[in-house]
């Protein structure tokens, strides 16, 4: 998969508006020079987060799976993120398409909920696994996190959806958009019509 971060600065335009050319250069001369201070987030990228059987059948609890005991030990480092992005590879399709490991994989919901807890802000979800269970996983997953308000990436709910840039807003006046990009799917093809369930290098 590929997932790259497009950084954005916004500044403000001049309250004045010159009308001539002239105006403009004559106006730049007079001002005083602008320091603008610097200005640094940390952004922080964890996975593949890939849910073999193995792993699901131990986070395995009488009320489902559990999977943020799995990420306990990392979280004083996650949490000095200003944006963390989670590289989600295998769909989290729920239970009733059935739990299925290599090679072709769909994993609990229950992993998203650790990935929110963990304080992940969004979640790149192309990769070659995204099409393994085919359009119901996909579109279980994104309800999901759709439910737990956890923006996602590279695989999307239809055209209109993917249109949407996903842009995260930080404090520090810094905002990073976000793109998600698969190089293919393990030989399974992407139906006509359907190309907003994985965005294709």
């Amino acid at each position: 998969m590929l997932f790259c971060f497009l950084g954005l600065n916004a500044f403000s335009e001049p309250t004045t508006r010159v009308a001539k050319d002239h105006q403009v250069s004559a106006s730049l001369e007079n001002r005083e020079p602008k320091t603008i201070k610097d200005q640094t987030i940390t952004l922080v990228a964890i996975g593949d987060i890939l849910i073999h059987d193995r792993v699901y059948v131990d986070a395995q609890s009488e009320n489902g799976y559990d999977f943020k005991p799995f990420l306990k030990q990392v979280h004083p480092y996650l949490q000095k993120a200003d944006i963390m992005i989670a590289s989600q590879e295998t769909m989290i399709g729920v239970t009733e398409i059935g739990l299925s490991s290599y090679p072709s994989f769909n994993s609990p919901y229950e992993v998203g909920d650790a990935l929110k807890d963990a304080g992940v802000d969004i979640v790149s979800i192309a990769n070659n696994h995204t099409l393994d269970r085919g359009e119901t996983a996909i579109q279980n997953a994104i309800s999901h996190w759709d439910k737990i308000q956890m923006p996602y990436v590279g695989a999307f709910k239809n055209s209109q959806d993917q249109r949407k840039l996903r842009i995260i807003h930080t404090d520090a006046g810094i905002s990073v958009v976000f793109l998600s990009y698969t190089y293919g799917t393990n030989g399974i093809p992407v139906r006509d019509g359907k190309g907003y369930l994985v965005n294709l290098i």
